[in-house]
């Protein structure tokens, strides 16, 4: 059994007579320990992603419409809430709750992300200057006996930096045999939801390109001098071309793994695909990280997809 303050009552835009300012993606009404955004897209603009990061104070969930799935604490950073949608979106009202109460004062930075790779900004948010006298809803204290569910896996994305790829090729000098490997070094975020437990986990599985041998090893992190740390390569992982993870609830977990694949045959001119299958919650997506090759066998990062955290395929 727990108590709360429970102040958050949903009204659609029109009941809260919201309506967006000029030059701005939308106006906030705080409600609680919580506010409901009205928000539209500069020029109407539909993107996959709608993130809002407040001053202060942590985003602790929230609810999104169109069947959007709210994630809080996006992009590792406690103060991040984000909607992400299945196709693009570009207006609706959106309900954040936060660990406290948020001024009308202030403003909250939001940005889009129409591809789901890159983000683009938008005007700030402000508050509704109406807001504290069209919104009735008082504080009262509720008394829930409800048991919280499980906290579960939100979100599990894997990602490679352009320069987290290293390529080695060339003649081996005992046969003459010409030969290549390729080792990534991939960062992956897991996202907890609010509830009950201490951890939740996620499976990240691997289907290499076609032609080579292949190993998922672990991290080992090095301590430097001057304080600093760097991931280096262990040993092959156990589990083969799979990987679990796990991390605590209400937090994003960020951690890494390497890839390194050997072939018989130098890359000129080919292209490689690294698929990473993440399960989370019960769903799968695929992630696919891409490298493309010059005919000199030097890597084209502009071609190749890289970074890419964020675009995935539902399967």
């Amino acid at each position: 059994m727990y108590t709360f303050l429970a102040a958050l009552v949903v009204f659609s835009g029109a009941e809260m007579g919201l309506a967006p300012v000029a030059g701005a993606a939308g106006v906030f009404v705080p409600a609680g320990n919580g506010v409901q955004i009205n928000f539209t897209a500069s020029a109407a603009t539909a993107a996959l992603y709608w993130d809002f990061i407040f001053t202060g104070v942590h985003a602790v969930n929230g609810t999104c419409p169109n069947g959007g799935t709210f994630q809080a604490g996006a992009n590792n950073n406690p103060f991040d809430g984000e909607c992400i949608f299945s196709t693009p979106q570009s207006s609706g009202v959106v309900m954040i709750v936060l660990d406290s109460q948020y001024s009308c004062s202030a403003q909250i930075t939001d940005r889009i992300s129409v591809n789901g790779q890159s983000y683009l900004p938008e005007p700030p948010i402000t508050c509704n200057p109406n807001g504290n006298t069209t919104t009735t809803t008082q504080a009262t204290t509720v008394t829930d006996t409800t048991i919280p569910p499980p906290c579960k896996c939100d979100r599990l994305t894997v990602d490679v930096r352009p320069s987290h790829v290293a390529t080695a090729q060339g003649q081996v000098v005992a046969t003459g045999v010409a030969a290549s490997r390729v080792i990534l070094q991939v960062s992956w975020t897991l996202t907890c939801s609010v509830g009950t437990g201490k951890s939740c986990s996620g499976r990240i599985q691997l289907t290499p390109p076609a032609g080579g041998a292949t190993t998922m090893n672990a991290a080992v992190t090095k301590k430097l001098n001057n304080g600093g740390k760097v991931e280096l390569k262990g040993k092959p992982l156990k589990t083969g071309l799979a990987f679990s993870c796990t991390g605590p609830c209400a937090a994003s977990t960020v951690g890494w793994f390497f890839v390194q694949s050997d072939f018989g045959a130098l890359l000129e001119g080919k292209t490689l695909t690294f698929d990473f299958v993440t399960t989370c919650s019960g769903q799968q997506h695929r992630q696919r990280i891409t490298l493309v090759y010059r005919p000199n066998g030097s890597l084209d990062k502009s071609k190749s997809t890289l970074k890419a955290g964020k675009t995935s395929t539902l399967l």
